[in-house]
């Protein structure tokens, strides 16, 4: 899923912003895409994004009231999400040389009042999708549609014996069957060094495990409240071990 979080207290701005991307993934046939729209902070909080599984691009205006666009940018910074796309958007042309993107890595700021403003924001809109995709989700079909979840958000692939698929879990306990075998998926994230394979039947993502205790072979993860049993091979436990040393995990 793909979700756009406009932040804008001028309504018929948000509007266009809203057309902009819809023209921009209707014309690229993107079906699983979801718009927020909020007016001031109150709004933005309860959309609780944390909670989110799925790739976000968020279009902020500075000049919102309150806590404006370049407040709210540095929030989402600090809360440590590096790997959402930022755009800035600002009636005034001096801020878009201005040191507050580099401090809060947004992809770009765009000026309101520039003549080509919809041509603009629709390749940002590209660069931020591809930039997405491309660096930092698994994309997979399902459906008919090309569904992405963020590298971050992925707990473990498993291979179940009597099913032709292979389940991904997710931070948000969340489960997708992929029609691929749990070996085409390795090579596809081999470069990664996230992810191992504990098990014939399993590859984990080794940033998102809290503790591994090697005399019950169970893995517990970062999210969930329930020990994972059997996702650890008597073979690849020492290359486990080796690769989790220096995260201090273990038990």
């Amino acid at each position: 899923m793909i979700y756009f979080i406009i932040y804008e207290d001028v309504c018929l701005s948000s509007s266009i912003y809203q057309s902009v991307i819809h023209q921009f993934l209707g014309s690229n046939k993107r079906k699983n895409y979801c718009i927020f729209t909020c007016k001031d902070y109150s709004e933005f909080k309860k959309l609780h994004i944390d909670q989110l599984d799925g790739i976000k691009i968020f279009i902020f205006d500075v000049e919102v009231p309150g806590k404006n666009g370049l407040d709210l940018a540095r929030e989402i910074r600090l809360r440590g999400d590096v790997f959402s796309q930022i755009i800035l958007l600002s009636d005034f042309d001096h801020y878009q040389h201005s040191q507050f993107t580099k401090r809060t890595f947004a992809l770009d700021f765009l000026s309101k009042k520039a003549d080509d403003f919809k041509s603009l924001l629709l390749e940002t809109l590209n660069t931020a999708y591809s930039y997405s995709t491309e660096h930092y989700c698994f994309s997979f079909l399902s459906d008919g549609d090309i569904l992405q979840v963020p590298y971050r958000n992925i707990l473990y692939f498993e291979k179940r014996s009597n099913d032709n698929v292979t389940i991904l879990h997710t931070t948000g306990h969340h489960s997708y069957p992929i029609c691929s075998s749990l070996i085409t998926i390795e090579k596809k994230l081999q470069q990664d060094p996230r992810f191992f394979r504990s098990h014939r039947s399993c590859i984990v993502n080794l940033f998102n495990i809290d503790t591994v205790n090697f005399r019950t072979n169970t893995i517990l993860f970062k999210t969930s409240q329930e020990s994972i049993h059997q996702l650890i091979a008597r073979d690849r436990r020492h290359a486990l071990k080796e690769k989790l040393t220096n995260n201090k995990i273990l038990s």
